[in-house]
């Protein structure tokens, strides 16, 4: 028996992140979302890829008050953010900017994804350009860069290093904050431009914290409207 465990605040959200992101691979964001709210993240219990996960986080050979503590603050942790509307994100690592992506994305084919629109026409008003795409799937995809965003929307101005070539693309809803000495990491809602809702569909393993365009997107703030169109 393992008589080292200690419930970390960390694992535990990280736990909560895989099972909720590998669960919405399956079912897709909304669906994982309110059954989540519903069972009072309970179902994250239930699924097949559940005991493998819980396993990297040393809950193989604890005491069954150990295990049950464990299981409940997974819970417990995955239902406050679904209620609140925030991003399970895991751990993030500094070290993952080097080279776009994180172990678990590695395998992750993107060639299929390559339909980059003619143009995008921008609204007047300017977006910030930053930061550099890292896909981290089954977690969501974020952004790092070495200064802060200074809005709640930017645009991505780098993809090629996470997906082998440049698409345009935008982060809305952005939340930021510093890992590291000289990396800040975004995270958010992608907005990406697809010719039609099929191709959309592909992107669900690749960035599942995203949201689809095929003619325009509407991003709305304060009390003005910013349009994007797109061009195929």
């Amino acid at each position: 028996m393992n008589h080292n465990f200690v419930l970390d605040p960390r694992s535990v959200h990280d736990a909560a992140a895989h099972l909720f992101w590998m669960m919405a691979s399956e079912v897709g964001v909304a669906e994982a979302n309110d059954t989540v709210i519903a069972s009072a993240g309970r179902c994250l219990m239930e699924q097949i890829f559940t005991e493998e996960v819980l396993g990297r986080y040393g809950a193989y050979g604890v005491s069954h008050r150990d295990r049950n503590e464990f299981c409940n603050a997974i819970a417990s942790e995955a239902e406050n953010f679904a209620r609140n509307g925030k991003n399970l994100n895991g751990i993030i690592y500094s070290e993952d900017a080097d080279i776009g992506r994180s172990p678990s994305a590695m395998h992750v084919e993107t060639g299929r994804l390559r339909i980059i629109p003619r143009k995008i026409i921008r609204p007047g008003e300017d977006v910030q350009k930053i930061g550099q795409l890292c896909l981290r799937y089954p977690l969501p995809a974020v952004v790092f860069s070495d200064t802060p965003p200074t809005s709640p929307f930017i645009e991505v101005a780098d993809t090629a290093r996470a997906l082998g070539f440049h698409l345009p693309m935008f982060l809305s809803d952005v939340s930021t904050t510093q890992v590291g000495d000289n990396y800040f990491v975004s995270n958010g809602v992608f907005q990406i431009p697809v010719p039609d809702s099929f191709h959309g569909d592909q992107w669900n393993k690749a960035i599942p914290n995203s949201a689809r365009f095929v003619k325009y997107f509407r991003y709305y703030t304060g009390q003005s409207v910013a349009c994007f169109e797109v061009e195929w």
